[in-house]
């Protein structure tokens, strides 16, 4: 019968303990804090949606996340955890008939109020993506939407 040299055994456990896959720490995602304000009216949810590209904004690939929040007392706040570092715009409108459906008049003019991040407004139509953006890079980041 055949023994196995202390030596060998070394090997073929290091041999092994090189095929299993190590620990991956995975690294915290970021949280996003957003504080919306401006609403003419209590009741009513509020929809929130971030978007991660340019693509995503105008409507070619879904928001990273998506949210509809109740409003109380002319105010809401929303809070998304494990978003990865980079450039981002919210969107949020208070769907005061509950329909989840933001709801426009002739001319596809929104009939309930509407912010996006910066607080910009867009001439016809929504603002750019650039001027919408801002960057994710803390662990704790928040931003004011005011609804116009």
């Amino acid at each position: 019968m055949r023994t196995v040299a202390p030596i060998h055994a070394f090997v073929c456990v290091c041999l092994l303990l090189t095929c299993l896959p190590l620990p991956v720490r995975a690294e915290p995602g970021l949280r996003l804090e957003v504080q919306v304000t401006g609403f003419k009216r209590a009741g009513g949810e509020l929809a929130l949606a971030p978007f991660d590209s340019e693509t995503a904004y105008e409507g070619r690939e879904p928001a990273v996340r998506k949210a509809w929040i109740p409003v109380a007392d002319g105010r809401a706040q929303w809070m998304v955890e494990n978003l990865p570092a980079g450039d981002y715009t919210v969107i949020v409108y208070h769907d005061e008939n509950g329909n989840r459906e933001l709801d426009y008049r002739l001319f596809g003019i929104p009939k309930e109020k509407v912010g996006i991040s910066n607080n910009v407004r867009g001439a016809f139509g929504p603002p750019r993506f650039e001027r919408a953006s801002f960057v994710l890079t803390e662990p704790v980041t928040s931003i004011a939407i005011e609804l116009q």
